[in-house]
């Protein structure tokens, strides 16, 4: 693995969050234009709540996973990756299992609170975005990160997009939080497919359990969680 390849991927996924971060602003720009405050405010206050439950879904896996997968996509163990990235799709499983039950509890005591086509909603953005940052950490893993910067710059306009024409239609909160959900989905879809791609390499069979490596990552991504 050479110098020039690690300063490419660093360039690509600087370029990613940048890019990330102007377009994030334009959507919320463009939509404060459209609706009013108030939808604004209940908009943003799902998507934080649906933020929270994201990392702790996650239970650190994203990181957790990237430690290992690194080496062995350097070492082109991809038979021994394909046993990691299972075992991560399983983990968050979990964990996103966990996260929607408390939310569906949490939504039954505080209904009168909170509409349940929104926490519906929130709970679609969590599986949808958890799964996204799950798949970008593998390509990252792999140092592809130029389709990491194309997936996301496809995903933003798209979801700035439907945005406008849901908006536009009079769907409110709920319109808002659909085209949120968009821009993790186009982008799981585009990095599953690089991913299916960097693992199909795989040429032998493995030496490695798949209750080992769910002991390895769990260690590993608990470690960044717990304080997460």
């Amino acid at each position: 693995m050479s110098k020039l390849q690690i300063g490419r991927g660093a360039v690509y996924l600087y370029t990613e969050n940048i890019s990330s971060m102007i377009l994030g602003y334009a959507f919320w720009l463009i939509l404060s234009r459209m609706i009013s405050p108030e939808t604004v405010g209940i908009s943003s206050s799902y998507i934080s709540f649906a933020m929270i439950f994201i990392s702790v879904a996650a239970i650190g896996v994203p990181l957790g996973a990237q430690r290992f997968l690194g080496k062995m996509f350097a070492e082109k163990r991809f038979e021994d990756a394909m046993v990691f990235v299972k075992s991560s799709f399983f983990i968050v499983s979990l964990g996103l299992s966990a996260s929607t039950f408390i939310i569906l509890i949490s939504g039954y005591i505080f209904f009168d609170y909170f509409r349940f086509i929104l926490i519906v909603a929130s709970m679609v953005l969590i599986v949808i975005s958890t799964v996204s940052i799950l798949l970008r950490s593998i390509i990252i893993a792999s140092l592809n990160t130029k389709k990491v910067l194309l997936a996301s710059t496809i995903s933003s306009a798209i979801k700035l997009f439907v945005a406008y024409i849901l908006v536009s239609f009079g769907t409110g909160e709920v319109g808002v939080l659909i085209s949120f959900a968009v821009a993790p989905l186009i982008t799981s879809i585009i990095l599953a497919l690089d991913m299916t791609v960097l693992l199909n390499q795989t040429r032998k069979k493995t030496l490695l359990r798949f209750s080992d490596s769910l002991r390895f990552l769990l260690k590993a991504s608990v470690a960044s969680w717990i304080p997460l």
